[in-house]
């Protein structure tokens, strides 16, 4: 004679013909359980780390046979409150139950402020279990630029340059340069500058009478520019 064992595993069934517990004598539903939730914001404020483990709900039923059927039911979710950020992760789980999962989420659009991030793990059809996890992003605020072309000049032709000096400053940044450009003025006028880079300049080649504008541009070092008029 023959005698044959048989586990059949289908999805989240798992058919056990000899059931070793008064479990399967009538349904029987353990919910899913959140067992450890963690969220790190890196230095830049930009990108959400996040790690978590739970165990799955099981769902014990008895089969014609006499058997015991388990199923398993767990999906994870992580949503950051008051924004639309919402991510499924993808977790590695061991004998159909206990799962883990590490998941970065893209914060870099969210201002500054407080935020939630709740874990949360869907059983059959209901939420069984939620943990809730504050974080801070406070990115520093970039000042603006102080740039400044100087007070207005006039002059009498037949003298036909003028010295100009500006200012400039980054206070959180790096200044890597700085230009005069005419931007306004009678075109027949040629005109130069002496030193076009330097914030002390001369600017020749008003031959032409009329008004003239100027701009001074701010070159930092996030590559931004700020122009001031003179």
């Amino acid at each position: 004679m023959l005698v044959f064992l048989s586990i059949i595993i289908i999805g989240g069934f798992y058919f056990n013909p000899t059931p070793a517990s008064a479990v399967c004598n009538e349904p029987n539903y353990v919910p899913a359980e959140i067992t450890g939730f963690t969220v790190n914001l890196d230095a830049n404020g930009n990108q959400l780390s996040t790690s978590g483990t739970y165990k799955k709900a099981v769902q014990a039923e008895t089969s014609g046979q006499g058997g015991c059927y388990f199923r398993y039911f767990g999906v994870p979710n992580i949503a950051i409150g008051g924004t639309s950020i919402s991510v499924a992760p993808t977790p590695s789980c061991s004998g159909n139950i206990n799962c883990t999962f590490s998941q970065n989420i893209n914060v870099s659009s969210l201002p500054n402020g407080t935020y939630n991030a709740l874990f949360t793990v869907t059983g059959d059809g209901q939420i069984d279990d939620s943990e809730n996890e504050t974080f801070v992003i406070a990115r520093p605020v970039n000042l603006p630029p102080i740039v400044n072309a100087g007070l207005d000049k006039t002059i009498t032709l037949p003298t036909n340059s003028v010295s100009v000096t500006g200012t400039a400053s980054d206070s959180d940044g790096t200044v890597v340069g700085t230009n005069w450009t005419k931007v306004f003025g009678p075109a027949d006028a040629l005109v130069s500058f002496t030193s076009p880079n330097n914030l002390a300049t001369t600017i020749n080649g008003l031959t032409v009478a009329g008004t003239y504008r100027f701009w001074l541009l701010l070159i930092i070092w996030e590559q931004r520019i700020l122009m001031k008029c003179r």
